[in-house]
């Protein structure tokens, strides 16, 4: 089943604190991000991948069962998502 997510977060204590995604068929890294409060990132979770944290970090994720670009295209023609 095709998923992906959207992690927004919140709070993170550690500013060093890192996603990483790796290729599939190689160790290599893909992609990285900080867990930078009050960002959000589009997550392809049929990646292999891996939070490094040394501290209290909140996440609100949004699950979707549908793949990663087909969310990202309804995602992107839409505009910004606001929380208030």
């Amino acid at each position: 089943l095709p998923q992906c997510k959207i992690n927004y977060i919140v709070n993170s204590v550690d500013s060093q604190a890192i996603t990483t995604f790796y290729n599939i068929n190689t160790p290599k890294i893909e992609k990285s991000y900080l867990s930078l409060p009050n960002t959000a990132w589009l997550v392809d979770t049929n990646h292999l991948h891996k939070v490094t944290n040394n501290g209290y970090r909140e996440v609100l994720q949004f699950k979707f069962n549908h793949n990663f670009d087909d969310v990202f295209l309804s995602l992107k023609g839409r505009g910004p998502i606001m929380f208030q």
